[in-house]
């Protein structure tokens, strides 16, 4: 087992590499040749051939290499996509027996962790179960995390299940990384905070934590406005709005300039949670996968 947990990712690299030439000389190209039509260095394309290359091309190198070799779109992405895996997760997914996947073909990460935890904890004697009992504790945690409503980008709307039991919900959400206690998960619905998140997204939010000026977070307006709530970088400002370490008013920014902030006093907010870990799709080739970003 210690083999496997300490190999890198140059040997995949290098695959990746072979897998490009193969296709290369299949198509009767030179390096020249490819070079010139994909836009790319000779010595680069050189290197993602041999695997001297620390990790995947860009996308956008990528897309060009797809377009000169006439391939699929996102062939050459979806491994590329593949490497990016965090290396414990992506040998985990090679002990799992049966690899689950989604309708278009995709690993799918959620269940796939999902079936490995629970044969973990069956105690079957497998490789699985000596490779996560010898893990060393820096290998990437997952966590579940109650995923309990909607939250609006937007105009404030009614949220009124933030109260539910800890660690009760209708679903999870699996996020990786060290996580606070009372963390919660909310779906994004609007846009106010576009361009970095996207309707749909899954954010996690820290219960049990200060917020700092310049966080985003969700807000839970008072009485006045039916206790609804809002997803929002804060600041803290005075009643002009000039930004003061101890101001007794929230400055609520939109990330998207098409929309109009707001400042509130601290009195008129029933809660305040600092978002820690956000969940979104990226889509390509209209498949979409699942892609976890430290806040």
């Amino acid at each position: 087992m210690a083999n496997l947990k300490n190999a890198g990712i140059s040997g995949e690299l290098s695959d990746f590499g072979q897998h490009l030439r193969a296709i290369r000389l299949g198509k009767g190209m030179t390096q020249d040749q490819l070079s010139a039509s994909a836009e790319i260095s000779k010595p680069y394309l050189s290197n993602i051939e041999t695997g001297r290359i620390v990790g995947p091309p860009s996308d956008e190198k990528l897309h060009r290499l797809e377009v000169a070799l006439e391939l699929r779109p996102g062939e050459l992405q979806a491994r590329a996509d593949w490497l990016r895996v965090p290396l414990p997760m992506r040998q985990l997914v090679k002990l799992v027996p049966t690899v689950r996947r989604t309708a278009d073909g995709a690993v799918d990460l959620d269940a796939t962790l999902a079936d490995i935890s629970g044969n973990h904890a069956s105690g079957e004697p497998d490789e699985l179960a000596d490779f996560l009992d010898d893990a060393p504790p820096a290998v990437v945690p997952l966590h579940r995390v109650p995923l309990i409503n909607r939250v609006a980008a937007g105009a404030p709307m009614e949220a009124t299940d933030l109260d539910y039991p800890p660690n009760i919900a209708d679903r999870d959400a699996l996020v990786p990384g060290e996580l606070v206690d009372g963390c919660f998960a909310l779906r994004i619905d609007g846009d106010s905070m576009w361009p970095m998140y996207q309707p749909g997204d899954i954010v996690i939010f820290a219960g049990n934590q200060s917020p700092q000026s310049g966080d985003d977070c969700l807000v839970r307006l008072g009485a006045q406005e039916n206790f609804s709530t809002t997803f929002k970088r804060i600041h803290f400002v005075d009643a002009q709005g000039l930004k003061q370490a101890d101001g007794q008013y929230f400055f609520l920014e939109p990330l998207n300039s098409q929309h109009v902030p707001r400042i509130i006093p601290r009195d008129e907010i029933t809660g305040i949670y600092p978002a820690i870990w956000r969940v979104s799709a990226v889509v390509r080739a209209g498949a979409p996968h699942a892609r976890h970003v430290a806040i």
